[in-house]
């Protein structure tokens, strides 16, 4: 025998209330729904359904009043009496099912549905068995072998071809299959919220696709730990634009966050043993008072063309009188930014020699083999 199924959805937000309207309402046969050889279900094909919106469906179970077969080897008509359902198998994860008959006094839970009143061959040739709601949020997407079935038993009067007498069976078996298709929701993915960090900081991009098993691609990969996680740890030098793309092998999305770049600050700092010198000698010691040492290169600047590349302390000598501007440079070991601070006329000397001024006198020419005495004076 040819066999169907039936499905029904409203709500789960909703779901109370829903049913208790499908509840008040008579469930009228529709004539033109559909035709059926045993039976078929109305809609005929339920609509397709996505993960994590809400599915509602009202539908119609509609029985032949009775259908022509072959029984052991005869033509037979056969004519239902009674249909009970027996189970619902593979109802797609977060969707509910209610079944109630043609009878609003008859309200059921799944259970013995009764088809309502004997109806007259050819002049109503269909009658319904059952009203239904399915209803609520999917979880899941269903798959090829996920299609929803539904197991009744029927008791059956079967009349032979050229017999007077009908034969009752009770308890035949039936199952209808009725294929709700729930479908993943299109891909997307957010980026996560901006972020703003210090030259030399870092922090972690929080990238989140609304589907599992996707793959992850972060651009540029300038200064992240791992461009393939949605996670991965982002340290750039200046302000960035990551795009993150996602795919699950049939669709792609992406999204942008931006890592705003503030200039370091790394209280970079240093101190002289003595910055005003009256007379020579003008020595002094300079101390770097610049926090976690080890992290940096250090570069000095020490006015008078001297620089050093120690984090110090260094001991110079200035040798003329003179206001000298001294700086101090950190540069991170691990990333390419620097803290620079100076210290204008920091070292001051008087009392010494004064700046040397050198006049090597004017310009002359001679002829190719003659020669002049040049005289320099200070």
């Amino acid at each position: 025998m040819k066999k169907i199924v039936f499905f029904f959805i409203l709500f789960a937000c909703l779901g109370g209330y829903l049913v208790q309207r499908a509840y008040s309402q008579r469930c009228t046969p529709n004539r033109n729904a559909c035709t059926p050889k045993l039976a078929c279900l109305s809609p005929e094909a339920p609509p397709v359904g996505t993960v994590g919106e809400p599915y509602n469906l009202d539908l119609q179970i509609v029985v032949a009043e009775k259908f022509d077969t072959v029984f052991q080897g005869r033509n037979a008509t056969v004519r239902f009496r009674e249909i009970r359902i027996d189970s619902i198998r593979k109802i797609p994860r977060g969707l509910s099912i209610n079944l109630y008959s043609g009878n609003p006094a008859d309200n059921t839970q799944g259970g013995k549905v009764p088809i309502p009143g004997r109806l007259t061959p050819g002049r109503n040739p269909a009658q319904i068995f059952a009203c239904g709601a399915i209803f609520g949020t999917p979880t899941e997407p269903t798959g090829p072998r996920d299609t929803m079935m539904i197991y009744v038993m029927a008791d059956l009067d079967v009349t032979l071809q050229g017999l007077p007498i009908s034969i009752p069976l009770n308890n035949q078996p039936f199952s209808f299959p009725y294929p709700i298709i729930i479908k993943a929701p299109a891909l997307t993915v957010e980026a996560g919220p901006d972020a703003e960090i210090m030259c030399g900081e870092s922090v972690v991009l929080k990238a989140r696709a609304n589907q599992a098993d996707v793959r992850y691609i972060w651009n540029p990969t300038t200064g992240l730990d791992n461009p393939f996680s949605p996670t991965p740890t982002a340290r750039p030098t200046t302000t960035t634009i990551y795009t993150v793309t996602v795919t699950n092998g049939r669709e792609t999305a992406g999204a942008k966050v931006t890592v705003k770049v503030l200039p370091p600050d790394f209280r970079v700092a240093f101190s002289a043993s003595v910055t005003n010198f009256n007379a020579p000698p003008f020595t002094t010691t300079f101390t770097n008072l610049t926090p976690n040492p080890e992290r940096y290169q250090f570069f000095w600047s020490l006015g008078d063309g001297t620089t050093s590349t120690l984090a110090g302390p260094i001991t110079h000598t200035y040798r003329q009188n003179g206001e000298y501007t001294v700086t101090l440079i950190a540069k991170l070991k691990d990333a390419d930014c620097a803290d620079t601070l100076t210290k204008q006329s920091y070292i001051i000397c008087k009392g010494g020699a004064s700046n040397l001024v050198v006049d090597a006198g004017s310009d002359f020419a001679i002829t190719c083999g003659e020669s002049r005495t040049l005289r320099a004076t200070c």
